[in-house]
């Protein structure tokens, strides 16, 4: 069987783990420049607030509804992430990361589901002070209806194959791994509005969809098509959203290197290489003018050095730039991406210029293992810098001075 381990209300929970004084309060994340809502306390879901809504908007609501308001603290997210993720290992065989707050597990031979998934629970409770969702079934896309079903009760369940229609029957079809609001909609027109109402579609209508979609049907039916997950990462995205409107070239330029050296240090650190780059820009969302400009560039060679990644950006950039629109947001991707001793070089590579990248490499690995390291990328511009975080929490598990202590 596979089981689901997914941490509540993540983000929000991270910030209540430190702050026994937020117990029982509301709490809502907000993202990079503390722009909208991305993560909500259960008890801010109870007060209507929903993901996605503008800050400047419901400020009045939360300071109403006496909303404790944290700005994004990635680094301590990820922490108690790696933290989780480490104690899971330790208990449950195969685990397999799905994002930062799910992990997908093996049980370990010998074991009953009911018992295991019980001890699971309190053990990663206890262990980590956070709330964690385990759901236990015949396949992943079952153990993802489990571990929602688990999250309105106990907080573990099993389901048996016996149980599987009742409560395949009791799950609103967009619940559904693999569905969500892509497919919502097109299934509703059709008339099925539950999971059981998908698990028994016809056959001669699911032949209309894509083959993932045809594998999550299968999944309900207790047939295990996605046996794992891609252990290496297919890309990384760096984006930012700015307090007052960009017009210059110059300015937007600036940001990105933000986003170069962010998405360096993040390959660097995992051993990978991209080939292509990806710019974005966008203008207000909310305005009736919305644009939203977008262009890709290849990389000469694979490469994770952050002057490597700006010089592809730079042209993408240029070709993309509309001169008088005010911009409210920029993102950078890297794609492609590859373990670096896979990198493929070309055949006007000689040896001089295959040490060069090394050197690169090498240059680049350093400053993933010590952010503070003055380097090269001095000169790029910082994001950490140049994000609105009027509300971030200290880090609390990574740096020395915000420990927390007693009294």
């Amino acid at each position: 069987m596979i089981g689901l381990a997914d941490c509540n209300s993540f983000y929000a929970s991270c910030e209540k783990l430190f702050r026994p004084d937020l117990r029982g309060r509301p709490v809502v994340v907000l993202s990079n420049n503390d722009g909208c809502i991305v993560a909500l306390s259960a008890e801010a879901k109870a007060l209507g607030i929903r993901r996605g809504e503008p800050y400047f908007r419901c400020r009045t609501q939360l300071e109403r509804g006496h909303v404790a308001v944290f700005s994004s603290n990635y680094t301590l997210y990820q922490d108690m992430s790696d933290r989780t993720v480490e104690i899971l290992r330790s208990l449950a065989c195969d685990v397999q990361p799905y994002s930062i707050d799910e992990s997908f597990f093996s049980l370990p031979g010998g074991t009953d589901p009911e018992t295991y998934a019980g001890r699971l629970y309190n053990t990663l409770k206890r262990r980590t002070g956070l709330t964690i969702s385990v759901g236990i079934a015949r396949t992943r896309t079952l153990a993802k209806v489990a571990n929602h079903m688990a999250k309105h009760t106990r907080g573990w369940m099993v389901l048996r194959e016996e149980d599987e229609r009742a409560v395949l029957a009791s799950t609103a079809v967009s619940e559904v791994w693999g569905v969500g609001w892509r497919y919502q909609a097109t299934l509703v027109s059709l008339g099925l509005k539950t999971a059981l109402d998908l698990a028994c579609m016809d056959e001669r209508r699911l032949q209309r969809f894509p083959v993932t979609f045809r594998r999550t049907v299968a999944e309900l039916n207790g047939v295990a098509c996605i046996e794992s997950l891609p252990d290496v990462r297919r890309s990384f995205i760096s984006g930012i959203s700015f307090s007052v409107p960009k017009t210059s070239l110059a300015q937007i330029m600036q940001t990105l290197s933000c986003h170069c050296r962010n998405l360096s240090s993040k390959m660097a650190r995992r051993n990978l290489a991209a080939s292509e780059v990806f710019v974005q820009l966008g203008t207000d969302r909310f305005a009736e003018d919305y644009r939203l400009l977008e262009c890709s560039a290849a990389l000469p060679r694979a490469s994770n050095y952050a002057p490597d990644l700006l010089a592809a950006v730079k042209p993408a950039l240029e070709a993309v730039f509309v001169p008088g629109l005010r911009y409210k947001n920029s993102r950078v991707g890297v794609f492609g991406l590859c373990p670096l001793e896979c990198r493929q070089w070309s055949l006007f590579d000689d040896e001089s210029r295959i040490e060069a990248a090394r050197k690169r490499d090498t240059m680049a690995a350093l400053v993933g293992q010590r952010g503070d390291l003055r380097t090269l990328t001095d000169s790029f511009g910082d994001k950490r810098r140049i994000c609105r975080s009027e509300f971030l929490s200290p880090c609390y598990t990574t740096r020395w001075s915000d420990i927390p202590g007693a009294g």
